[in-house]
Order: C-alpha cells, then structure tokens, then sequence
C-alpha cells in the first residue's frame, strides 16, 4: 500500500517466528508489542513483553525473533517531526537519542494502548493531515520520554563483546582497520574474529564499515555537507571507497541515496549487513 503521509506510516500486523537478517533503515521505528517478541541491537538484547515499546532510532543494526505475535509499528522520520517541531524539542526527548525499551504499569499500559489504537484508526481513516499525526506522535513521545522509571536498560549479551561494540560506535571516523581495534582492547585478532562470527555471523571489518555507513547515512540527509564532507567525518579516506562500500551495502550511491532521503514517493530505506 502506497504511503498515506511521507515520512509516516503506522500498521498493525502479524509477526512471524522467523528470524531475520541484521539490517536498518532510514527512518525511526516505533515498536509496540501486543504480544511477546525479541529483538537483538547490535549486541545487546531485549525481551518485549505485552505492552512494552521499543524505539530503534535510524540507522540502527538490529534484528526481531521469538514468537510469532501481533505487534503494531509506527515509522517516521526526523524531517517529518521537524516539520513541526524545533530541534530543541526533538533533541529533549531522550528515547529518540538511543534504541529505548519501555516497559509501562497497567495505568499507563492502557493510556499507550489507547493513543497507539486512535493513531492508527485515524491513519487507516484517512481522513486528517500530517500536523494531526506529529503532534500525536511527539504528545506520545514526550509521555514515555518523561516516565522514566519505564525505562529498561538494554544490556550486552558478552560485556567484552559489548565493550569492544562500544568502542567502534565511539572512534569510527578514527579507525582505519582491525589492528587500530586489537591495540586500543588488548584482544587477539583470532578472537576477535570469533567473537564476530558468534554474535553478527561477519567479519570485524565488514561491522565497521556498516557503522560508518550507519553514520554516513544520517549524515546525508544534512543537505549543507557534500558528499566528500561526509566521508571524511565517517573516516573513509578515499571516497572512491567510500562509494564503492555504500553502494556495495546500501546497494544505492550516496548521491541517490540523499536523493531518495527527500523524495516524496519513498518514507522508508533499508540495508541488510551480510
């Protein structure tokens, strides 16, 4: 079905137990579980039990598995809130900074029921206009940004795996290969590939690579930086290689890419990291 309002979708539908690829997409996804799933982001994992909402930012590796079940998934992007908002509003709601679990009482688990259940009538209806959804949306946002003693922390299945994640998330645009990574955690190069291969089933290089392409993606949708900009602060040194591995990954250039980012016959991009 063709999008009703660029930048944002909202949809209930059956989840199945499959498991699927490590991938992200451009946009924020707003994940609602009405019944019981899971989900892995980068290394860390989380369980979704009934009622629980989880918001993966754009540009964010993950996966969902677990039972099959009914979930209820709101995308958007940050121009479309932008639209109405200032950056100083978008910036204070703290679970759009980072992938958040929200776990709510039963008081609030029927308020979120309801809001969930009325954005997504009125978005089947058809009927209203894409202000009516953004202030829904941010009215929500802010509702569950401010309750913080719903919010569960998201933890690292292997610390030392979690700590090496960590360090590649914080030094990208610095890292120039795997031996930058050995030297900075002490780790063998042999067990670093098998922690890798454990946990993403790739190899160390092809995990940094997809952060920095992670990053150039977000980095695209700022029209002041040209494309050479944006390689160079996501630390690739060539942008023929640059190109090369996001049109690899993405399976798109960056020029279309940034491209597709503001067209209005497209609110949803994805990669898969394999």
């Amino acid at each position: 079905m063709e999008d009703k309002i660029n930048g944002f979708k909202i949809s209930k539908y059956f989840s199945t137990s499959q498991m699927y690829d490590y991938h992200t997409h451009s946009n924020y996804e707003l994940y609602y579980a009405i019944e019981k799933r899971e989900c892995h982001i980068d290394s860390r994992y989380c369980k979704l039990l009934e009622g629980d909402i989880l918001i993966i930012p754009p540009n964010t590796l993950h996966r969902m598995h677990g039972e099959a079940g009914l979930r209820t998934l709101c995308e958007f992007s940050k121009n479309f809130i932008s639209v109405y908002f200032s950056s100083d509003i978008i910036s204070s709601i703290e679970i759009l900074q980072e992938a958040s679990l929200i776990r709510p009482g039963e008081f609030l688990k029927s308020y979120i029921a309801q809001a969930m259940d009325d954005l997504l009538h009125k978005y089947e209806e058809g009927k209203e206009g894409a202000e009516y959804f953004a202030c829904g949306l941010i009215s929500l946002l802010l509702f569950l940004s401010k309750n913080k003693e719903t919010h569960i922390p998201i933890e690292y299945d292997d610390k030392k795996f979690g700590e090496i994640i960590t360090y590649i998330h914080s030094n990208y645009s610095e890292i120039s290969g795997i031996d930058d990574i050995i030297s900075k955690t002490g780790i063998s190069k042999g067990v670093l590939f098998r922690l890798f291969k454990k946990h993403f089933d790739i190899s160390p290089i092809t995990y940094i690579n997809s952060v920095k392409i992670q990053k150039a993606c977000n980095l695209l949708a700022d029209k002041n930086l040209n494309i050479t900009e944006v390689a160079l602060k996501c630390g690739f040194n060539s942008c023929t290689y640059f190109d090369r591995i996001f049109r690899n990954t993405v399976k798109k250039t960056p020029a279309d890419y940034r491209r597709a980012l503001y067209s209005k016959n497209s609110t949803r991009l994805e990669f898969f990291v394999n």
